[in-house]
């Protein structure tokens, strides 16, 4: 008799395992579908880039400087001390999305940035181009640059990354990510001590206190 009954009871146990995994799933999906449906595309937008007063010393005494190219764009700021801190404006580029439940999104720029090394009789240059900004949660934001590595070869590196949690408004579809600190990545200091022949960057400063303003389709 044990034995007769026992087939049941393993059928009920197994029939009730399947029903809680199907219940499980269900309320795994319905989790995601949400997720999915916020992440929608960037319409416009610009990223403001500030360099500030430490970093500014730091180039400076290394003969450094950066410029903008259009359609970036770029102005010198004074503060009341009459320190000088450097602003860049990238304009953003159709393509990039951004989810606003988990945070994340890409966005692509236009313009480049410049670094000029002037001590000698011939002027170093590194440049920056095709700039993204990647949002990966909403303490981890990466910027990615690609740059002449050598005659005609390109590369794609992490230039720089942010572990700081900016601020975030939202007001309808415009978004603002207000105060992401990026600072250099290894792949960023080497990248530049190789182009402008220097010894070492400092990488424990802000090197782009940056806001994004953006507006979603």
């Amino acid at each position: 008799m044990d034995s007769v009954t026992a087939v049941p009871t393993r059928r009920a146990g197994s029939i009730a395992m399947a029903m809680m995994v199907f219940a499980l799933l269900v309320v795994m999906l319905a989790a995601a579908v949400p997720a999915r449906a916020a992440t929608a595309k960037v319409r416009s937008g610009s990223s403001q880039m500030l360099v500030d007063q430490t970093m500014v010393t730091e180039l400076q005494s290394k003969h450094t400087s950066i410029n903008a190219i259009a359609p970036m764009t770029y102005k010198p700021l004074w503060t009341k001390s009459g320190m000088l801190r450097w602003w860049f404006r990238a304009p953003m580029v159709s393509g990039g999305t951004y989810n606003c439940v988990t945070k994340t999104g890409m966005f692509y720029h236009n313009g480049s940035m410049r670094w000029i090394e002037a001590s000698g009789a011939t002027h170093l240059q590194f440049q920056m181009e095709g700039i993204r900004i990647l949002a990966l949660a909403k303490n981890s934001y990466q910027m990615s640059v690609t740059y002449q590595k050598t005659a005609g070869v390109y590369e794609r590196i992490t230039f720089a990354q942010a572990t700081n949690t900016p601020g975030f408004t939202k007001n309808g579809k415009a978004i603002k990510i207000g105060g992401i600190q990026f600072k250099l990545t290894d792949a960023g200091e080497a990248a530049l001590k190789t182009a402008l022949h220097e010894t070492d960057f400092s990488r424990t400063p802000v090197l782009f206190d940056t806001d994004m303003m953006f507006t979603l389709k």
